[in-house]
């Protein structure tokens, strides 16, 4: 149901001219997790002439996979017993085996009357709106956050479940504005597919589609957030993320807008990390004076999801914007922007390190954005959490990227061993015939033949050897990363206790 992704991506020349030069070239998702239906024919091209680095793998089609629905799909991974128990082996090593069972036994999605799930329908008709209009997709990716980011994890209210976004007084809510006109849109589908599908859902996985849309990472995304029938448990207003936060004693911008998010993120439960990750949605879309009071867009291709807005943010010059509106940034030609709240990640120091991790890696900053939105989208649901953990969610994302270059691996090794041995097959054969005769002929053909046939022999091990060696050392990097998994998960439960005794010693002295 994908479409073709335009977009433009940084040249040497940062002009404008050479911007919308390249938008005529169609570009390849710079993810492992890209959409099949736009690889094929924009592998080639962008690949060459605008990232000209390897194209990543890209999977086939979409799969729901324990509990979710996913258009990363593993390839079919034919890992031989040794490296399946090592994966296995490894996972128990990270502590994480309970928690993968757990996530394995999730309740499957919901059904429609015909038994079967809807929800690659359901993408679909979403990606067809998004083929008519490609200037919706920013405007559904700001829907589903904008439903799922009013959550507290104090209070445990707020999030995506209800949907309650669509009521009154949480529609009309300042930082809600214009996203009216967006679940407008999707009501034609909500119609269509009636109560296969919550407005919760469905809010949540039209962000999903809109991101892998315009080239950004799969989001693992599940059903099975209920609807709200009336507004009585809108969020209240104040739980997004302003724009800008004066702080209240000193009066400066720039110390009360970095707390300010900090606050923000820390109340829905997102690390330093995660909130930088999720301000990189930024790359997408622009801001009009007659929604928000502010104008322009972050980058030159606003329907593009690239880690562009890091890299505009870091390596352009950003002034006050000199105008009747209010405090925002622009660049030397005036057509850029950045919020207040988009410089606190410069003015903070541990946020800053972040933005300049993703602005040399995009791909890193997929992986994290996909994670961190798939978290955000999944806040205050009743029984997500218990069904499927944060550690669970990490570990068993590594252990599908493994198997799937396994399977790459795997299936390029099996190839390359089948030509080597129909060469040698050929060459013995050759050799055979060559030296069934007598006197000085066999012994010619022996020698001609017997050093081909060691060559072809030679080259069949190290070629055995070699793709062995690579995927050992998968599956080390697989053990790697889960002993990362468990000393972040061990982190986390020390900052926890630590945490509790400071409100402990708050509280007794």
């Amino acid at each position: 149901g994908g479409g073709k992704v335009w977009g433009a991506r940084r040249m040497a020349c940062r002009s404008s001219t050479a911007w919308r030069a390249m938008a005529a070239v169609p570009r390849f998702v710079g993810s492992r997790f890209a959409p099949a239906a736009r690889v094929a024919s924009a592998a080639a091209a962008t690949g060459a002439l605008i990232r000209n680095e390897p194209m990543r793998a890209a999977p086939a089609r979409a799969l729901s996979v324990g509990g979710y629905e996913n258009a990363a799909v593993t390839r079919d991974a034919r890992s031989a017993a040794a490296m399946a128990a090592a994966v296995l082996a490894a996972a128990a090593l990270a502590g994480g085996g309970a928690a993968v069972a757990a996530c394995e036994a999730a309740a499957p999605p919901a059904k429609d009357e015909k038994g079967a799930a809807p929800y690659a329908e359901v993408r679909e008709a979403v990606s067809a709106l998004l083929d008519d209009d490609a200037d919706l997709g920013p405007t559904l990716v700001r829907l589903a956050w904008h439903g799922s980011g009013t959550y507290d994890r104090h209070s445990r209210t707020g999030g995506s479940a209800g949907g309650t976004i669509r009521f009154k007084p949480e529609s009309e809510h300042n930082a809600n504005a214009g996203l009216p006109k967006a679940m407008h849109r999707l009501e034609p589908i909500k119609a269509r597919f009636a109560d296969a599908i919550s407005y919760a859902d469905l809010y949540t996985l039209a962000g999903v589609v809109a991101i892998e849309h315009m080239g950004g990472p799969a989001i693992a995304w599940r059903p099975g957030r209920t609807d709200a029938s009336d507004g009585g448990s809108c969020s209240p207003d104040g739980r997004l993320p302003n724009a800008e936060q004066p702080d209240p004693h000193s009066g400066s911008t720039l110390a009360g807008t970095v707390h300010h998010v900090r606050s923000v993120f820390d109340r829905m439960g997102f690390s330093a990390q995660e909130l930088v990750a999720l301000s990189g949605a930024h790359a997408l879309g622009r801001c009009h004076p007659s929604a928000s009071g502010y104008t322009g867009p972050w980058t030159r291709a606003p329907t593009t999801f690239s880690n562009e807005y890091f890299r505009e943010l870091l390596e352009n010059t950003w002034t006050l914007k000199q105008w009747n509106g209010p405090v925002q940034y622009e660049d030397p030609t005036g057509e850029l922007m950045m919020l207040p709240s988009d410089m606190a990640l410069l003015w903070d120091r541990e946020l800053r390190g972040y933005v300049e991790l993703y602005a040399k890696d995009e791909a890193k900053f997929f992986d994290d954005f996909a994670y961190a939105f798939g978290k955000l989208l999944e806040l205050g649901v009743p029984g997500m959490e218990a069904q499927k953990s944060v550690s669970a969610q990490r570990i068993e994302y590594h252990k599908e990227e493994l198997k799937k270059k396994m399977g790459e691996v795997e299936r390029a090794a099996a190839s390359a061993k089948a030509a080597l041995e129909e060469q040698l097959a050929d060459a013995q054969r050759q050799a055979a015939a060559a030296m069934s005769g007598a006197g000085d002929a066999a012994a010619k053909a022996r020698e001609q033949w017997e050093p081909k046939v060691r060559e072809l022999e030679q080259a069949l091990s190290e070629r055995v050897s070699r793709d062995g060696a690579q995927l050992k050392q998968l599956a080390a990097e697989l053990q790697q990363k889960l002993a990362e998994e468990k000393a972040y998960v061990g982190q986390k439960v020390s900052e926890g206790v630590d945490k509790a005794k400071e409100i402990k010693k708050s509280w007794w002295g």
